[in-house]
């Protein structure tokens, strides 16, 4: 039986190290075309996750075909992550006192809570200049314009009942609002501003990119993010020349193609400046789903929140909070240095 149970083990071992392999060369020749491999790759790095407790058990139980098998499946690991366990490069600019640092806090609060005492809490204990909210309900939107207007003078509140459509963006520097739309009737919120902040003009972008599940099917499907991705390049292209930061729920991991085309015109904050996995979601622990216990156990996976800027914008510190209050994702805050204009820095 012993016997048995450790062949068994082996197989187990050997298939999913085939299974993984075939993913990243597929992944590699078609990049998310398919189905499967899309649905792999934005749950990443989930799928690489086992090998960490099989690789050490097969070395404890003399499995010597199932640790070979597990060998590369670590060698992709460290090789599609091993910088997020590395300090950040630091950089020294020329123009130091030409820059000035913000605080930014991006949050999806989970439109369907009802209880929003610790949601709020979460906002207002963050100390952040400039705040992006996604899945703003009417509750949170009434709570915080009642209690922080003073700290928060200049406030684009656009909640939807309790949709997830609502967003809203508050800030302690003059905003200028632009515009909150939907594409559709299916579709989920998008909102751009401008904040002045000591003379400098940042765009900012509110993101909820559509999940690739969609709502009514839950069949995997990438068009409607995509086209998320392409409106958020037209902004980019209209707002070329200045600083600009998109923030908020993408619905995406790290690898997949939309978050490649993205990194290739921006930064990726938590990359550049933070450390770890740092997964954003889920946390249905803490969240108001109703779900049953094996369910609120499961720990948070992926990461799915991000902070995107253009270089001209440099991140200093980001970290993914280990509170959520009622909601089912994991703020991030970023500590980012922005340009100043020159005679306001030499003065």
């Amino acid at each position: 039986m012993k016997t048995r149970l450790l062949h068994l083990y082996s197989a187990i071992c050997i298939l999913y190290a085939v299974a993984i392999l075939a993913y990243v060369i597929t992944r590699t020749l078609f990049g998310d075309s398919f189905a499967l491999i899309g649905l792999i790759a934005n749950i990443m790095p989930v799928p690489i996750l086992p090998a960490l407790i099989l690789l050490p058990l097969a070395l404890i139980l003399r499995r010597w075909r199932a640790l070979i098998a597990l060998i590369p499946v670590i060698a992709i690991g460290a090789w599609l992550y091993a910088d997020y366990f590395l300090p950040p490069t630091p950089t020294i600019r020329a123009d130091e006192a030409l820059r000035r640092q913000i605080r930014l806090l991006t949050f999806n609060t989970f439109a369907k809570q009802t209880d929003i005492d610790d949601t709020f809490d979460v906002i207002a204990a963050s100390d952040a200049d400039v705040i992006l909210l996604q899945e703003l309900n009417v509750h949170l939107t009434e709570r915080i314009a009642d209690e922080l207007y003073v700290e928060y003078p200049y406030q684009f509140l656009r909640p939807r009942g309790i949709s997830v459509t609502g967003m809203g963006i508050i800030s302690r520097f003059p905003l200028e609002a632009g515009r909150y739309w939907r594409e559709g009737h299916d579709r989920w919120g998008m909102q751009y501003a401008w904040i002045d902040a000591d003379g400098t003009r940042i765009a900012l972008f509110n993101m909820h990119a559509m999940s690739p599940f969609a709502e009514a099917t839950r069949v995997y499907d990438l068009t409607r993010r995509a086209a998320d991705i392409d409106i958020l390049m037209g902004w980019l292209d209209a707002n070329a020349g200045h600083p600009a930061i998109t923030a908020g729920d993408f619905n995406l991991t790290d690898q997949t193609e939309h978050y490649a085309r993205i990194t290739e015109r921006l930064i990726d904050a938590h990359r550049a400046a933070g450390w770890g996995f740092a997964p954003t979601f889920p946390n249905f622990n803490r969240s108001t789903y109703d779900v049953a216990p094996p369910m609120r156990w499961i720990p948070p996976l992926i990461r799915i929140d991000y902070i995107f800027h253009t270089p001209d914008i440099r991140p200093l510190e980001v970290t993914t909070l280990s509170t959520t209050g009622a909601s089912d994702h994991y703020p991030v805050l970023a500590i980012l240095e922005i340009p100043l204009p020159p005679l306001l820095g030499q003065g």
